[in-house]
Order: structure tokens, then sequence, then C-alpha cells
């Protein structure tokens, strides 16, 4: 496997699963091409497929919300305990 195909492999890790799913078999079939125009024009696509998803991660990222905790709230106090419950746990059940 050449240099360009392990990055690109490098590259279809960091996104959505589902895009990961698609562009890795895409990059596996490349080996079955024998014609090295057919194989770069493939690569050109999984390279603007990549590029897409990366816009995708992109925007989803901006559109996060700021978590902001009012000083005035009692359960402040917790703040840290409660990250650290949502961190380790599927489902956390917070009363007050």
């Amino acid at each position: 496997m050449n240099s360009d195909l392990i990055a690109l492999y490098a590259d279809i890790g960091k996104l959505l699963l589902r895009d990961q799913l698609v562009l890795k078999k895409r990059l596996a079939g490349i080996k079955k091409i024998k014609n090295e125009k057919s194989r770069q024009s493939v690569i050109e696509l999984v390279k603007t497929d990549i590029a897409a998803g990366q816009k995708k991660i992109a925007q989803w990222q901006s559109a996060l919300p700021v978590i902001i905790y009012p000083e005035n709230l009692p359960v402040i106090e917790k703040k840290q305990a409660i990250d650290q419950a949502i961190r380790d746990h599927q489902v956390v059940i917070i009363a007050g």
C-alpha cells in the first residue's frame, strides 16, 4: 500500500463512522483497478468526499452550544461531579 493510501486511511479515521465505512470500502476497491488513470480518478473522488466529511464535522462542531453555568445556581457547587457523571454513565438522573 503506498503512502498516499495510508494518508487517506488516516484522514478517513477522523470522519463520522458512516462516512468511514463507505470510504474504506471504496479505498479497498482501488486495489482491483488496473488502469492507473482510473485509480487516480477514484482517489481524487475519495479525497473530495473526505473534504466534504471534514466540512460536515466542522459545521457540526461550530453549531454546538456553549455551556454556561450561572454562578447563582445552587447546583454550581456540584458542577464537576455532574460533568464526571455525564462522562462516565449512559444515563444520569439529577434531582434537586
